[in-house]
């Protein structure tokens, strides 16, 4: 998926910002997985029993905030702006 993204990405931006634009999805895919894992780590952490085992529970309220997170990143997706390609007008008027 990852390289779907960066074709994305390159074809959406000019190319002498290509650079600038790769590096920004690759930090916030690195912040955003560092975020949700210990998201996920304390949520789970935060259900255990007296032996410190997890309980099904903590990983049933994981995956409902998980996809409660995907759910608004959807809905936010869906107001970004296309950007629409232009060719360059090569000798015409």
């Amino acid at each position: 998926m990852t390289t779907a993204v960066g074709n994305l990405i390159v074809a959406a931006v000019p190319q002498r910002q290509t650079s600038v634009a790769t590096g920004m999805n690759s930090i916030v895919r690195y912040v955003g997985g560092s975020f949700g894992s210990q998201i996920a780590a304390s949520i789970i952490a935060f259900y255990t029993l007296a032996n410190g085992l997890p309980t099904e529970q903590g990983f049933i309220v994981g995956l409902w905030v998980s996809a409660g997170v995907v759910a608004i990143g959807t809905v936010v997706s869906l107001f970004i702006p296309s950007r629409r390609a232009t060719r360059p007008n090569k000798g015409l008027p």
